[in-house]
């Protein structure tokens, strides 16, 4: 059975493989380094990308960043994620039949899972990642708790100091779990957060949206 990290495993190795990979019009080993990258995470893959841009170095330490990958990620986009494993199956608890006991095995507690409650990699006080969440007001399959949940850890582990770093939208979005990808609004709020995260535009901050 492929069980977590495995799946995450996956993601980090391919991005470990961005940083080695040379154009075609490239001199052959002559890769130029990844300087900056924006991530996109949906659904499951939401918890995949903050397990491994969160700490979780005490659950799954194979999921340990390089440092010049974490430089790399200027932003980091989840949409519609699961975050907190033990809140999901008290709300859908069909869901452990389903796909959770396959991904992650039976157990009485999933707490060691909950990347909402995730420490930052950074020492420094300041995470150099922007970070955005979003969620339909129409998703079905998962509710905004967890948004909201994985959310206010951000700016908790922000100290304060979001800066314009740390956003969210709960309200753009009305379509269903995965239908919003096929929308234009999704694809909006995507292209102004990366204009945002390389300095081209300023979108609202996260406090003053919905």
């Amino acid at each position: 059975m492929f069980r977590h990290p495995g799946h995450a495993q996956d993601i980090l190795d391919f991005l470990r493989f961005l940083e080695t990979w040379a154009l075609p019009s490239q001199s052959k080993g002559t890769a130029a380094p990844v300087r900056s990258l924006v991530l996109i995470g949906h659904s499951c893959s939401a918890h995949m990308l903050a397990s491994i841009f969160l700490d979780s170095d005490h659950v799954t330490p194979s999921l340990c960043p390089p440092p010049q990958l974490l430089k790399a990620v200027k932003g980091i986009v989840m949409s519609e994620g699961i975050y907190d494993i033990g809140l999901l199956l008290k709300t859908f608890p069909k869901y452990a039949d389903w796909f959770i006991e396959d991904a992650f095995g039976v157990r009485d507690d999933y707490a060691p899972f909950d990347v909402s409650k995730y420490a930052s990699r950074t020492t420094t006080g300041r995470d150099p990642i922007s970070w955005l969440v979003l969620h339909s007001k129409a998703d079905t399959l998962i509710d905004i708790p967890q948004s909201q949940k994985m959310y206010d850890r951000l700016i908790e582990l922000s100290r304060g100091q979001t800066e314009g770093r740390i956003l969210h939208d709960f309200g753009s979005l009305k379509d269903e779990h995965d239908d919003i990808l096929r929308g234009d609004e999704y694809v909006a709020l995507i292209k102004e957060f990366v204009g945002h995260v390389h300095g081209c535009t300023t979108p609202q901050d996260a406090a003053s949206l919905p």
